[in-house]
C-alpha cells in the first residue's frame, strides 16, 4: 500500500495510520519546512521525502492507494481579510497543486482537509471540483481542543465521532519549569478585580467597567502555530486570546473583552492551534500556579492534537508550537481511516472499473479529466 501525503507537516497522517492499525509499504511526503521534516524523520526515518509539491509528478510515482493533504488555509480562514481570502490568494492557491496531483496519481482514496470558517463560495467550489460533499468534524469531540475542520473524502460511511469528554484540565501537566512561568504584575495588586473561574459564568473586564459574561463554549479555541511570541504580562494593554484559570485569579482588564480577550476555564477546552497566533498568553492560555501563571507547554499542545508526548521534542518551543498548529488532529484522521477498507484495496486495483470524474475549472486549464475509485 502506497501513501502520498501532501503538505505533510510532521506526518500526523503517519501517526494516524499506525494508530488505526493500517499497514503500508511506502509513505511519500511532500513538505518544505525543514523543522517539520526533522520531526518526521526522527519519528519515521523510512519516510520518502519528495520536497516541494510543485515538483511532484504522478508519473514518477507508483500507484498511490491513499492521497491525503490539507493545503495552507490562511487565505481561506475567516481570519483573512476579505480582499485576501479565496482559493486564488496567498498560500491557498496550493489547493490547485493538490488537485493536479490528484488528477495525475488517480488514487483509490483521497482526503482533503481545510478550515470550516471559509466562505461558502470557496467551500462550494472545492466540493464541485473534488466531487464529494465535505464532512464537518470538530476535534473537540476527540480531544481537549476546539478545532472545526472540513474533510472531503471518497471514503464511505464516516459518521460523527462520539464525544470523549476530554477537557483542558485533563491534559495539563504539573510542571515547575520556570521558563513557562509568568509572575503576576505587582503593580496590579490591590487594583485589580477577582475573576471567577467557574465554567459558564466568568467576570469579564471591559473598558473601565465590569460585566458578567458567560463562556460561549466548553471547548477551547484552536491553538496557533505562533504560540511562543511574547505577550506582556501586564494585561492592561495587550489583548490575550485565552486566559485559563484553575482557581480565581486577580487581573486588571483584558482589552475590550472581545472574542480574543475572553476568559475560559480549564473545565472547558483549549483554544485552537493555528498558523496565525501570538502572545505569551495569547492562544495558549495562562494558568494560575501560585505565585505565578503559566502558558501551555509543548507537550500539552501535543496532547491537544492527540500526538504522543514529546513527539516534537528536539525543536525550539517556537517551532514545536508552529508545527503542531499547522497539523491535523491525529485522532480525527484515525476516525476517518477506520472506514477505509484496506482488505479490498488490492482487489480494487485489479478489478475496479474506475469512475470517471470530469473536473472542470477556468484556473489556468489545470483541471482535466481524471479517474479514481468512488
Amino acid at each position: 500500500m502506497n501513501i502520498l501525503s501532501l503538505f505533510d507537516g510532521i506526518s500526523a497522517l503517519q501517526v494516524a495510520l499506525n494508530r488505526a492499525g493500517i499497514k503500508y509499504d511506502n509513505y511519500y511526503a511532500s513538505e518544505i519546512d525543514k523543522y517539520a521534516i526533522q520531526i518526521t524523520q526522527k519519528n519515521y526515518p523510512n519516510t520518502i521525502q519528495l520536497g516541494d509539491v510543485a515538483n511532484i509528478k504522478g508519473s514518477d510515482l507508483p500507484h498511490i492507494h491513499l492521497l491525503c493533504g490539507g493545503s495552507p488555509c490562511q487565505s481561506l480562514s475567516c481570519a483573512a481579510g476579505q480582499k485576501e481570502s479565496g482559493l486564488e490568494k496567498g498560500k491557498s492557491v496550493l489547493f490547485w497543486k493538490y488537485v493536479r496531483v490528484l488528477n495525475e496519481c488517480q488514487p483509490d482514496y483521497f482526503i482533503f482537509e481545510n478550515v470550516a470558517s471559509m466562505k461558502q463560495s470557496d467551500r462550494d467550489r472545492i466540493t464541485e471540483i473534488l466531487g464529494v460533499e465535505p464532512i464537518l468534524i470538530n476535534s473537540a469531540l476527540l480531544s481537549a481542543q476546539q478545532r472545526k475542520r472540513l474533510y472531503w473524502t471518497n471514503i464511505k460511511g464516516i459518521k460523527q465521532p462520539k464525544d470523549k469528554h476530554i477537557y483542558l484540565k485533563d491534559v495539563l501537566i504539573n510542571n515547575e519549569n520556570e521558563i513557562y512561568r509568568f509572575y503576576t504584575n505587582k503593580r496590579l495588586v490591590g487594583k485589580s478585580i477577582t475573576i471567577g473561574s467557574q465554567v459558564g459564568s466568568v467576570k469579564t473586564i471591559m473598558g473601565q467597567g465590569v460585566i458578567t459574561g458567560y463562556t460561549d463554549r466548553e471547548k477551547s479555541y484552536c491553538i496557533t502555530a505562533t504560540y511562543n511570541k511574547s505577550c506582556h504580562t501586564d494585561l492592561l494593554s495587550r489583548s490575550c486570546r485565552q486566559l485559563i484559570f484553575t482557581k480565581p485569579i486577580r487581573v486588571s482588564r483584558i482589552g475590550k473583552g472581545d472574542q480574543e480577550e475572553r476568559i475560559y476555564s480549564v473545565d472547558g477546552k483549549s483554544i485552537c492551534l493555528s498558523a496565525n497566533g501570538g502572545g505569551r498568553g495569547t492562544k495558549t492560555g495562562l494558568h494560575e500556579i501560585k505565585p505565578y501563571v503559566r502558558k501551555l507547554m509543548p507537550v500539552e499542545c501535543e496532547r491537544l492534537q492527540t500526538f504522543p508526548d514529546n513527539f516534537t521534542e528536539g525543536l525550539s518551543d517556537a517551532q514545536r508550537y508552529k508545527c503542531l498548529g499547522n497539523s491535523f488532529t491525529v485522532d480525527v484522521i484515525v476516525h476517518i481511516l477506520k472506514n477505509l477498507n484496506t482488505v479490498s484495496i488490492q482487489q480494487r486495483n485489479l478489478s475496479c472499473k474506475r469512475t470517471t470524474k470530469l473536473l472542470s475549472s477556468s484556473h489556468k486549464g489545470l483541471l482535466k479529466k481524471t479517474r479514481y475509485c468512488l
